[in-house]
């Protein structure tokens, strides 16, 4: 199966040049003129094509027949970033897709048939599919690749050809389906070959000498005589959406309720590929100042849109715009794989995201804190490989890990206690006391830190106060009459 979008070039000229000034798609009439010399046109309006502007006019003839035509340069990067979104739109109906640029995609759909009522069913669906997002499209059906691209850039209503038929519907195309050079197609009309037929019927070495081997190997794909391989579409790892405001908004509260209206697309997008986000950018666009930047950030990667929502209204509500906020792009950057898990027989796509991503309640307290607090507010502590009690652990600020350790505990470490003193407070003995009463246990040897410079010589034990409260006390080796408190359990 053929796709070939003739609006693409005219849609994406729109879109660009409608940020900066108002487009009446209407009453206007609009042309999308190449780079080259001629400034060729490229597509067109309804409303110029009614002045009689068509595509391949140069840009003077276009201007002698319609002297108010507003000209729009060619947009190459929107047209390929529409032309990869139609290609994601159609792995719903197989998961082999080619991008053919600038306009068209094939699509291998023999195995596809029997899930959608057979290739009628299949090319009616295609065709509701795309109607809705707004996007018109010209469909063929055949048995190569090859013929499928060339009966859809003239096919008026869907094509499908049998492969029975195949010989007698392309002898019937005119040449210029093929898209080759127009010196090429000039010298071919000066002896007589108009159509795909009449170019079959010449002596294949002859045909050879005039339009090269490449262009005869293009013939034998068309008929079937040699395979033509071609490269899949693989959507990338990451995903952006654009938001243009209908008016200029000047509060995050309005800001937050459109955007997570938007971010349904994502949920899709997600649940769909079975990915989950490691965080979420947000880029507020101005008039006349520079793009805010929000970070979302996550403590793990999560699928739950629901979760994305609540963080992003924690986060705008500490953001002062600069100006009022024309349009938004939303971008998540870095993608997981989701864990695979079995959802319901009649789940939702929120029950789904939700299966895919089940967290404990602890990282999702730490991301809101996190998003309320500030981003280096809240840290999580984390072993490190030092016995000595001070550099045994550390809080790092720069980003929340609310997975296991990477340091696993020693097997053999005596009890700690979670209150340390900072620093240790020197203990007061009886005069006639050398050590503290009520030890309970000890003593624990801690001899480190020789490779720093800051190394230790302590004995600790585990001693009961006066007032009933278990201790955590010390002695160096170098002073061992000096007793310090260094903690208190619970």
């Amino acid at each position: 199966m053929a796709l070939h979008f003739d609006d693409l070039a005219l849609t994406a000229a729109i879109e660009v040049a409608a940020v900066t000034r108002a487009i009446d798609v209407e009453t206007q009439p609009l042309a999308v003129t190449d780079a080259d010399p001629r400034r060729t046109v490229i597509a067109c309006n309804a409303v110029a094509a009614g002045f009689g502007i068509r595509p391949q006019h140069s840009l003077n003839a276009a201007i002698a027949l319609c002297a108010h035509t507003t000209f729009l340069p060619r947009q190459l990067d929107r047209e390929a970033a529409q032309l990869q979104a139609a290609a994601q739109a159609c792995e719903r109906y197989t998961p082999t897709v080619s991008m053919e640029a600038p306009n068209e995609l094939l699509l291998e759909v023999r195995g596809s048939f029997r899930l959608f009522g057979g290739v009628q069913g299949l090319v009616d669906q295609v065709q509701r599919d795309f109607k809705v997002i707004g996007r018109t499209l010209r469909i063929s059906v055949s048995a190569s690749a090859r013929s499928a691209l060339w009966l859809s850039r003239i096919a008026g209503q869907p094509t499908i050809v049998m492969p029975r038929a195949l010989p007698t519907t392309l002898a019937r195309l005119p040449i210029s389906v093929l898209q080759w050079p127009a010196e090429l197609e000039l010298r071919l009309a000066r002896f007589g070959t108009l159509t795909v037929g009449d170019l079959l019927r010449l002596p294949r070495g002859g045909l050879a000498r005039r339009i090269g081997y490449e262009r005869l190997a293009e013939l034998d794909e068309a008929v079937g005589r040699r395979p033509a391989v071609r490269q899949g579409f693989h959507g990338e790892a990451h995903f952006s959406d654009r938001l243009l405001l209908e008016f200029e908004v000047e509060t995050t509260q309005l800001l937050a309720q459109l955007i997570e209206r938007r971010l349904s697309r994502l949920e899709q997008f997600l649940v769909k590929r079975q990915l989950a986000a490691e965080g979420v950018i947000l880029e507020l666009k101005h008039r006349d100042a520079p793009t805010t930047e929000v970070r979302i950030g996550l403590a793990a990667a999560t699928a739950n849109v629901a979760h994305i929502a609540k963080l992003m209204q924690e986060h705008l509500s500490k953001v002062t715009l600069c100006a009022p906020v024309r349009d938004v792009v939303i971008r998540v950057d870095r993608l997981l794989l989701a864990p695979a898990t079995s959802l319901p027989l009649f789940s939702s796509v929120a029950t789904a995201q939700g299966n895919l991503t089940r967290r404990d309640d602890q990282a999702r307290l730490l991301e809101q804190l996190r998003a309320r607090l500030g981003e280096h507010a809240i840290g999580c502590i984390k072993p490190m490989c030092d016995y000595r009690p001070e550099h045994a652990h550390a809080v790092p600020k720069a980003a929340i890990q609310a997975a296991s350790p990477a340091v696993p505990l020693p097997a053999t470490l005596a009890p700690r206690p979670f209150w340390l003193l900072a620093p240790p407070r020197p203990l007061s003995l009886r005069p006639s006391s050398r050590r503290p009463q009520h030890l309970l246990r000890g003593p624990e040897l801690i001899e480190a830190g020789w490779w720093d410079g800051q190394p230790i010589h302590r004995a600790y034990y585990h001693a009961r106060s006066p007032d009933g409260a278990l201790a955590w006390i010390s002695r160096d080796r170098a002073a061992p009459d000096a007793w310090q408190l260094h903690g208190l359990f619970g």
